[in-house]
């Protein structure tokens, strides 16, 4: 309910601003002699470009703010960011302690999943899938990390 009071009060702060400008605009050009018109529609966008840059520092702080109330994931250096695929109740990523961790660059969507990609090349991920062994919901958070590759030697040869 909070991010929804939050985010209905910034949309109307926006709009007033916008209403405001373009209520000032139109009074100033309706007062103005014809000649003094340009001079005044000259000055009239700063009202106006105010009004946007409100709008979007309104849409930032919704957008923060919901980031600040959806579930978080931890990662190895105490960061946090927002769960991906839906996820509810994400785990912590757990990085091999034999590789120094390498933090988040990108998100990346492929397809209809949302990835997390390294700074060394690694991905990792949230997923949410169904254990029908155990008959419930299961939190992944699993991580793919680039190798060498090794040359694999068939038995026998």
């Amino acid at each position: 309910m909070q991010k929804r009071t939050l985010s209905l009060a910034l949309a109307g702060a926006a709009l007033a601003a916008l209403a405001l400008a373009a209520t000032q605009k139109h009074t100033t050009a309706a007062a103005a002699p014809v000649a003094d018109t340009t001079a005044k529609d000259a000055a009239a966008p700063a009202p106006v470009a105010a009004a946007a840059a409100v709008a979007v520092a309104a849409a930032a702080l919704t957008q923060q703010a919901a980031a600040a109330n959806s579930p978080q994931v931890t990662f190895p250096d105490g960061t946090t960011r927002p769960a991906l695929n839906g996820v509810d109740e994400p785990a912590r990523l757990q990085w091999p302690p034999d590789r120094p961790y390498s933090p988040v660059v990108d998100t990346v969507r492929d397809g209809e999943v949302e990835w997390w990609k390294h700074g060394d090349g690694s991905w990792s991920t949230t997923l949410r899938r169904y254990d029908t062994a155990a008959g419930r919901w299961i939190t992944l958070t699993p991580l793919f990390q680039p190798a060498e590759v090794k040359p694999a030697q068939l038995r026998g040869r």
